[in-house]
């Protein structure tokens, strides 16, 4: 069997997320009241049962841009605790010292391995962020 990678998938907490406890507002995807809840990675491996995939990438929930090392944290924490996600995609700040030009992201690494933090513009809204490796369980 070939595996399937979901390269793009969502977990939270309501509690991160203004725009999911906030007043309801107009939003592209349409209405979004039955995500107005937490949506754990044990859900979401529930969801996935049977489905053939063997990794995921999470992607960045709209987290406010000042605490985006905090949800790259908790996506880490969330990987060695569960063996899931593989990988994520997060929001960035190039013109912070850490995700400049040709950074090697150190300060990135008490979190995440870095693969690859260069950018060709003022700003990069999002880098990808590969979870270091985990001995936790995978499905």
């Amino acid at each position: 069997m070939i595996g399937i990678v979901d390269a793009h998938h969502h977990i939270w907490r309501q509690a991160d997320l203004a725009w999911l406890s906030g007043p309801m507002q107009p939003r592209i995807f349409g209405p979004y009241e039955s995500i107005r809840r937490d949506y754990p990675i044990a859900e979401y491996l529930d969801d996935l049962a049977g489905s053939g995939v063997l990794r995921s990438v999470y992607v960045q929930t709209n987290w406010p841009n000042d605490r985006f090392e905090d949800e790259a944290a908790w996506v880490q924490r969330t990987a060695n605790e569960h063996g899931w996600p593989h990988a994520l995609v997060a929001y960035a700040d190039s013109a912070l010292t850490m995700f400049a030009r040709n950074s090697t992201a150190s300060h990135a690494t008490r979190w995440c391995a870095a693969r690859e933090c260069s950018c060709t513009g003022m700003k990069i809204r999002s880098t990808v962020l590969l979870p270091v490796p985990t001995s936790a369980p995978t499905r």
